[in-house]
């Protein structure tokens, strides 16, 4: 039996350390520094330095592990003069690994640092080709928060002035220098008074009195007063106090229906929430009168009557307001059924009352699809006016649109179901005649099918609200749009399942939302794109969205000649949307040259193809905002008859409906006078730099074109 192991205990076998030093360093038992093929204390001692080790592995080279036969030799070298057989430069020969595990691993390696310097190739392409409107390029926010006192804490949208300056360093610091040399010279101007600046600018103003144009600037003074007529009051009434108070606001029943037929004609297909219908026989239950001219009575018999009411003094606030605008703008001569209506005003005081009849229904706790309508409709008031009470302008309608998305959840508008296929099967064998008059007319008795095309309705609705914010301040979606995602879509004009009387007018309904449900979903996708947290927007992504939705405009929005009222309302609705829709994408366009800017200050590798890319974006923007310009200026000709000469003869075909396009002017306005001005303060510089140069190539003739 062996010393060294036995049947129970195998012999161990110890693993000698491969030797790295050279010979002669570990014969005299000295550290050796292992330089090949001769370490330091060989060549001071002047002796030969021999290794019996391997080559170092990291000369190793791919062929060496493919194993060729000239190479295999090299692997176990053990003596200096073996490497000089081949008649080779000992210093350039490669030395490589003899062993093989130790070699794959370095090649493993090898590719890990090849796959991470790919990676960090894509991070740069990422960050030079992906940005965002909500995070800088450090990914802090860049949106602007602001907390007003007796008001909620806002949070501005990344189309707000404040957040844009975030993003656009150039023209914060020309804004801070113009008002700081504005501030300078106003200390030496020795008066303040406007007299002087309207003289100075505007002499013939003195003598031809008040300009044409600044009379028909009333109509935004008129829409931006109405923020401080309304008292932001809660009331807490009983039934009898909301009846009385009530009583006390609504006009005459002749009154009252003139309002409803004004509404219904040119406001309602902006926002078709009723059922003409039932919404017409529920108020002839609500309302009692002895005649046409006396004060009517109000009769509250359930819960949902608080809602119809509402509705009713939502729909005459926002008819008369209208009326208003219409005979302030155009000033024609006053019909005495005109002058008999507006002789009853409606003022944003009966808010107060919706509100109270709200907290009444407990509207925050249990919902209805009355209650809805009655949300999309004061949200519709909103956009339009400032009694909000939220502290701010107009056009925001900011209060009511987390509401009404949450609302629409709980109703379920983004389930998905279908018609049924013989819709007149259902009703055929139903005698109506045979249910009471309050059952008769309710939207679940009356039918499947005007049920099922007024669900339909309300879902579009939401998305417009929804992504009509967005448009607006620039903001994330808070639905879903994908129609294909239980989303009630397909909506057909059907004669028998009309929510309108008019059967002309339903039918221009249904083509004005068939139309947006083909730009909701592209412009709300690439919302979502841009205000993501998780990741960021392609550029290549944004450009290739924003050349499809103007495909989509150009294509589909069309003016169409004026036959009828209904054409004239079809045209109506073009103009609203082209105004909407290119009012939100020149604000991304603008986004992608700062973005391009930034890219050029800090990567000058890629500055002249970011300069290249803004020479693109730059007549992009132009171009739409011609496009932006033209419809305002035409939907303002047509809304006041306004003419730049006398040459011009332009008939106010859209008086009735100022109160839809004018916000929406306005909206729009200072943003486009924003891009337009920031576009021409960087052409000029550019020009100056090039100019102080001397530099002449395309970067430069195209700079100098756009000036021109």
């Amino acid at each position: 039996m062996s010393k060294r192991g036995s049947m129970d205990q195998p012999e161990v076998k110890r693993k000698r350390r491969t030797p790295l030093s050279c010979i002669s360093c570990r014969n005299r038992k000295v550290k050796c520094d292992r330089h090949k093929p001769r370490c330091s204390r060989c060549e001071k001692a002047n002796i030969a330095c021999e290794y019996d080790s391997p080559i170092l592995f990291s000369e190793i080279t791919t062929s060496s592990i493919a194993g060729e036969k000239d190479n295999y030799n090299m692997f176990f070298v053990s003596s200096l003069e073996k490497t000089n057989k081949k008649n080779d430069p000992v210093i350039d020969e490669p030395y490589v690994s003899a062993n093989g595990d130790t070699a794959q691993e370095k090649l493993k390696r090898i590719n890990e640092l090849k796959k991470e310097l790919h990676d960090l190739e894509q991070s740069f392409n990422e960050e030079t080709e992906c940005f965002s409107l909500i995070l800088d390029y450090d990914n802090n926010p860049s949106v602007h928060f602001v907390s007003k006192y007796n008001a909620r804490l806002m949070a501005f949208g990344s189309f707000m002035m404040s957040s844009i300056w975030k993003r656009d360093p150039l023209m914060k610091k020309f804004i801070k220098t113009f008002v700081i040399l504005r501030s300078k010279a106003i200390k030496v101007v020795p008066s303040n008074d406007p007299a002087h600046i309207v003289e100075r600018y505007l002499p013939q103003a003195k003598e031809e009195g008040e300009p044409k144009y600044l009379k028909h600037m009333k109509i935004f003074e008129f829409l931006n007063s109405q923020l401080k007529s309304k008292k932001s009051t809660k009331i807490m009434l009983d039934k009898e106090g909301i009846v009385k108070k009530i009583e006390e606001v609504i006009p005459p029943l002749e009154v009252i229906n003139f309002h409803l037929e004004y509404f219904m004609r040119y406001i309602h297909p902006f926002i078709p929430i009723l059922d003409e219908h039932i919404f017409r026989s529920n108020i002839a239950s609500i309302i009692i009168s002895d005649n046409d001219r006396s004060k009517p009575k109000i009769s509250l018999t359930s819960k949902l009557d608080y809602t119809r009411i509402s509705l009713l003094l939502v729909i005459m606030r926002l008819s008369y307001l209208s009326l208003h605008l219409k005979i302030s703008m155009t000033e024609e001569t006053l019909s005495p059924i005109i002058d008999y209506v507006l002789s009853f005003p409606l003022n944003p005081d009966i808010f107060n009352i919706v509100q109270a009849s709200l907290d009444k229904l407990q509207y925050l706790r249990k919902t209805s699809t009355e209650t809805f309508q009655l949300l999309l409709l004061i949200r519709f008031y909103q956009c339009r006016a400032c009694e909000d009470g939220d502290g701010f302008v107009g056009t925001d309608g900011k209060v009511f649109v987390g509401l009404i998305t949450s609302t629409a959840k709980v109703l379920g508008l983004d389930t998905k179901f279908n018609d049924p296929r013989p819709i007149h099967e259902h009703e055929e064998n139903i005698d109506m005649n045979s249910f009471p008059l309050h059952l008769r007319m309710n939207l679940l008795t009356r039918g499947p099918g005007p049920f099922i095309n007024l669900w339909k309705k309300l879902g579009i609705l939401t998305l417009e609200a929804d992504l009509g914010h967005s448009m607006v301040s620039g903001a994330c979606p808070l639905i879903d749009h994908d129609p294909e995602m239980s989303r009630n879509h397909g909506l057909m004009f059907d004669k028998v399942n009309s929510n309108v009387i008019d059967l002309k007018l339903e039918e221009t309904i249904i083509k004005r939302l068939q139309l947006y449900e083909e730009i909701d979903y592209p412009v709300a996708q690439l919302f979502a794109k841009l205000h993501s947290y998780k990741s960021k927007a392609k550029v290549v992504e944004v450009e290739e969205s924003l050349r499809n939705i103007y495909q989509i405009i150009e294509e589909k929005y069309r003016l169409v000649d004026v036959v009828d009222e209904y054409s004239r309302l079809s045209n109506v609705m073009t103009l609203k949307s082209i105004i909407e829709v290119f009012n939100s994408m020149l604000m991304i366009q603008y986004s992608l040259v700062l973005h391009q800017e930034h890219n050029a200050l800090k990567y000058p590798a890629i500055e002249e193809d970011c300069k290249k890319k803004i020479l693109t974006n730059i007549p992009t923007i132009l171009t739409q905002s011609i496009v932006l310009a033209d419809s305002m200026l035409l939907a303002w000709t047509k809304i006041s008859s306004f003419t730049f000469n006398q040459l011009q003869n332009t008939e106010a075909e859209y008086k009735d409906f100022i109160l839809i396009l004018a916000p929406a002017i306005q909206n729009a306005l200072p943003k486009l006078m924003m891009i337009l001005f920031f576009i021409s303060i960087r052409i000029l510089t550019f020009s100056h730099a090039i100019k102080a140069n001397g530099r002449s190539n395309e970067f430069a003739n195209k700079i100098v074109q756009f000036e021109k």
